[in-house]
């Protein structure tokens, strides 16, 4: 047997290859198997699959649960936040209440007087 450098005992053992791998000259510590490769890098994306499905199905599912329940709350956040910069130190003008609460103009009528009676009946306010 011929004696080996540490650094291709080492190589070697961890990829599993033996001296019959070594290919025109080519020390094994720069060539690879191709099922080694497949291992180290995990290349085989169904093997993956089959070991977390279960991680990945609950994820989407209560991603998306999160994303229904969540959405009516951004909504009426976001009307509140509306109503409040509006009727605070003049924030904003009756027309961006009236574009950001999705309001029709009404002929006779001021923009901030129906944006305030909107968000007076929206959060209960008499």
């Amino acid at each position: 047997m011929k004696l080996q450098s540490l650094e291709e005992q080492w190589v070697s053992k961890f990829l599993k290859i033996d001296s019959r791998s070594k290919i025109g000259g080519i020390k094994t510590s720069f060539c690879m198997a191709k099922k080694e490769l497949k291992k180290v890098f995990n290349l085989n994306s169904y093997e993956w699959w089959r070991n977390h499905r279960r991680v990945v199905t609950f994820g989407l599912f209560l991603s998306i649960f999160a994303f229904y329940l969540g959405n009516p709350f951004h909504k009426e956040a976001k009307v509140k936040d509306t109503c409040a910069k509006l009727n605070s130190s003049f924030q904003f003008t009756g027309d961006e209440a009236m574009k950001k609460l999705n309001l029709k103009e009404i002929k006779n009528y001021n923009n901030r007087e129906l944006a305030n009676y909107y968000c007076e009946r929206y959060l209960g306010i008499k």
